[in-house]
């Protein structure tokens, strides 16, 4: 980690939860279901994954983590209500047909240190007695982050050794962070009337893994070139759309804003659109009239 560190304590703002399942089935189980290719992970290795519904929309989003043999971990945030918290654990109970697993929860505290670029990426591993790094990389917040998990007394200690001039981090900062960075968080850009391709998660995808519920659906997203749909970045708006609110072009309905952020006096915001207008410089108009133009789309190839 970089020498300049955020500190961000994700509960209970994002609802973060780590639960693990172990078990001789769980490997099979978890490739035939997620999006995740399970067989080309090592322990000590993530993957960010889906369960996804017949008609390929979004069920659950986590990061699918390879502990160590027979051992896993889903790592993701609840939602409002735990909804997604929630729809992952009915996707796994609507699944289990005898398969030898145990999912387990434990009553674990988690912080999230954020700093400067680094290598690492989806890589974990027990770094003391009970604690553990979760390394995610900087495609989220263009920040290098890392999850750790421990017992409240043993991660409190291990923070105050290893970044201890950690400045805390707001949920709004951390926002902010993500919306420049035009990465979906789920309640706003992922939702489940939303599918992975187009909210910019192409990378969740595993291609020619072989089957999973929804596939069918996404293969032929695929085939045909790119989704109706792309989560676009706008920039230097004059005022803070609201959520859901509509986006129009010459009149025609063309997307929704899904979040929006205020640092210093920038307004920011992310927004799914139809294709047509997921342009760079392409210009959109929110319901008050007010001209927004496309910063920043997400990459899909």
């Amino acid at each position: 980690m970089a020498s300049k560190l955020s500190l961000f304590y994700p509960a209970p703002s994002l609802n973060w939860h780590l639960i693990t399942m172990t078990g001789p089935d769980a490997l099979d189980f978890l490739h035939r279901l997620t999006t995740v290719n399970l067989k080309e992970l090592s322990p000590g290795e993530g993957r960010l994954g889906c369960f996804l519904t017949p008609q390929g929309k979004f069920r659950a989003f986590f990061t699918l983590w390879y502990l160590g043999p027979e051992s896993f971990a889903f790592e993701f945030e609840g939602g409002a209500d735990q909804k997604w918290k929630k729809e992952l654990l009915a996707t796994i109970e609507q699944f289990t047909f005898g398969e030898k697993f145990i999912l387990e929860e434990k009553s674990l505290s988690c912080a999230w240190l954020l700093g400067e670029k680094a290598e690492a990426k989806f890589q974990t591993d027990e770094i003391e007695a009970g604690v553990r790094v979760f390394r995610h990389g900087h495609q989220t917040y263009s920040h290098d982050w890392i999850s750790v998990w421990g017992e409240p007394s043993a991660l409190d200690a291990w923070i105050k050794q290893a970044a201890p001039e950690a400045k805390t981090l707001t949920l709004e900062a951390l926002e902010n962070w993500r919306v420049q960075s035009t990465f979906p968080r789920v309640d706003h850009e992922i939702t489940d009337a939303a599918n992975p391709l187009e909210t910019g998660l192409r990378d969740a995808i595993a291609p020619n893994k072989g089957c999973y519920p929804g596939q069918e659906i996404i293969e032929k997203i695929v085939a045909l070139g790119s989704p109706a749909r792309r989560l676009v970045r706008l920039d230097d708006l004059g005022s803070e759309p609201s959520q859901g609110e509509n986006l129009y072009s010459e009149s025609n309905e063309v997307g929704k804003i899904t979040s929006a952020t205020r640092a210093t006096s920038t307004i920011s915001a992310l927004a799914i659109v139809k294709k047509t207008v997921a342009k760079e410089g392409s210009v959109t108009q929110l319901q008050n009239g007010e001209t927004a133009k496309v910063s920043h789309v997400t990459p899909y190839q």
